[in-house]
């Protein structure tokens, strides 16, 4: 794990953003890059999320909770790779911090369990 003089600005700020909102996450190093996860329940539905930077935007991905055969499924906001689709219009400004992608990642997760009921997206969720 890095200590904190080998944090950079950004991983800094949003740990105090973490800790002024009294959100507590599992953070480890991976490879460099500092990864947040938390565990979630949706509907008597269990995900396991992950965020990080990757050096241009966050990102977010459901380690536990999605279906394999979902990813690449543009409909439910998923990549190729299971990574979210945080937002579905690229004049949306990217996300500043982990709290506003995490923010996004859970209701994506609210949203993603009616449509393993559904199996249908709803429109609202797109803009």
């Amino acid at each position: 794990m890095k200590t904190i003089r080998d944090l950079t600005k950004r991983e800094k700020r949003d740990i105090n953003l973490l800790e002024e909102n009294k959100i507590k996450l599992e953070v480890r190093d991976v490879k460099g890059t500092l990864v947040w996860y938390e565990e979630i329940w949706q509907e008597g539905r269990y995900f396991k999320l992950a965020y990080w930077y990757d050096g241009s935007e966050y990102k977010a991905i459901p380690i536990k909770g999605a279906r394999k055969k979902d990813y690449g499924n543009l409909d439910c906001h998923l990549f190729d790779g299971g990574e979210i689709c945080l937002h579905s219009d690229k004049k949306i400004a990217k996300y500043k911090s982990v709290l506003e992608a995490r923010a996004r990642a859970i209701l994506w997760s609210r949203i993603y369990t009616d449509f393993l009921d559904k199996e249908k997206w709803p429109k609202k969720f797109d803009g």
